[in-house]
């Protein structure tokens, strides 16, 4: 599975053997910038225009943690349990 995030601050995931969508989730409300694995693959980190860094667990997308900074966030980084955020 390939997970793009969009202008639209929605992410997709997309199947590779097929090359057709199998999920799209709206999580932000600007455009999603970065998307991060973290935590042995059980959750991931997103980063937006819109200022916000989420952190949404698999399979469900359901948010743990939203993170309002009142400026864009452009990049992420994890480490385990550790997540490093740039503007």
């Amino acid at each position: 599975i390939i997970t793009t995030g969009l202008n639209d601050g929605s992410i997709t995931g997309i199947d590779m053997r097929s090359n057709c969508p199998i999920y799209r989730r709206m999580i932000h409300k600007g455009s999603v910038n970065d998307i991060k694995l973290m935590d042995g693959k059980n959750y991931f980190a997103t980063c937006s225009a819109d200022g916000s860094i989420k952190i949404l667990n698999l399979p469900d997308f359901d948010t743990v943690l939203d993170i309002k900074t009142g400026e864009m966030v452009f990049s992420l980084e994890s480490s385990e349990d550790v997540v490093l955020a740039g503007s």
